[in-house]
């Protein structure tokens, strides 16, 4: 009965130590196996690209668009053409020394314009802003057209041509009124009061044009255009 005893609680002794053997951690193979399934299961997940994020950006960019009134142009688009302001489309005009007729008022004092000049500043003015205005309605107008021709759904190469041609057109002609009306502007200054309007509009010595006609000395006192004798 002993000897049994005995027995039992060797077999149990050695029992416990193979338990005790088999719960160690696993070898270096089921680690670096475990590992690479972690890291797959991490990395598993599609990463965004960069064509991704541009496409985001563009997406956020253009969100709300779609409900303007005309799909070109803002509401401060709209609001600048239908008051005929000159839209940046005389900066040609503007930075190589040819002042447009609005800032020359603005900076009347400053330039020390005289009594007839400033009449006839007003003048161009008044006739831009009339020929700008109507300009605008009509190049609105043709860009809008060009929303339609999408919106039915059934444009065709040669009707976009058509209302593209159209909208440059107006776009054109908007421009050319406030070109030149910043040419007739310069022939109304000074060469002086030309170069104190791109310093006082941060131009510098760039956009002075002192090295153009100086037209001024071609009118009388109120600023009317005298008659060159032939």
């Amino acid at each position: 009965m002993i000897r049994l005893t005995v027995l039992l609680l060797v077999l149990m002794a050695v029992h416990a130590a193979a338990a005790k053997d088999g719960a160690g951690p696993p070898d270096a193979g089921q680690t670096q196996s475990g590992q690479s399934r972690a890291g797959a299961s991490t990395s598993g997940k599609p990463q965004a690209s960069q064509s991704d994020s541009i496409h985001s950006h563009m997406a956020r960019h253009y969100a709300g668009r779609h409900r303007r009134a005309v799909a070109s142009l803002s509401p401060d688009d709209l609001a600048a053409l239908g008051s005929g302001e000159g839209w940046g489309l005389a900066k040609p005009a503007e930075f190589n020394g040819y002042p447009g007729p609005a800032h020359v008022l603005e900076l009347a004092d400053s330039l020390e314009i005289t009594p007839g000049q400033r009449a006839r500043v007003e003048s161009i003015f008044r006739g831009m802003r009339a020929s700008a205005v109507e300009a605008g309605k009509r190049y609105i107008a043709a860009e809008s057209h060009l929303d339609d021709v999408f919106r039915s759904s059934k444009a065709t190469d040669e009707a976009v041509a058509r209302a593209v041609a159209q909208a440059a057109q107006w776009r054109g002609e908007l421009r050319l009124i406030h070109l030149r009306a910043h040419l007739e502007t310069a022939k109304v200054l000074s060469g002086e009061q030309r170069r104190r309007y791109a310093h006082l509009r941060g131009y510098g010595g760039e956009a002075a044009g002192a090295d153009r006609p100086d037209h001024s000395r071609d009118q009388d006192h109120d600023g009317a255009v005298k008659a060159h004798p032939k």
